[in-house]
């Protein structure tokens, strides 16, 4: 990824319950990078979003949680990777 971004957003199958249901982005430092305002898209209950702070180079983990709308739990985790501007 050449230039870092703003957002995290993943798509889930189902609609998601909010309050319930986070994302967290860490750098390798394992520090927090995320403004902390994970929430559901504004037009689909299906989407979640966080801000992120201004990232540097370097490899950041996406830890997500949800419970979706019929009960059930999910969670996850990936890695994207920011590289300098060359």
């Amino acid at each position: 990824m050449r230039s870092a971004p703003r957002e995290v957003r993943i798509l889930f199958a189902g609609d998601i319950e909010p309050a319930f249901s986070t994302i967290e982005v860490n750098d390798p430092a394992g520090r927090r990078v995320d403004k902390g305002d994970a929430r559901p898209d504004e037009r689909s209950r299906r989407l979640l979003r966080v801000g992120l702070r201004a990232l540097g180079p370097g490899v950041y983990r996406v830890n997500w949680h949800i419970l979706a709308i019929d009960g059930h739990r999910n969670e996850g985790t990936y890695e994207f990777t920011v590289t300098s501007p060359e």
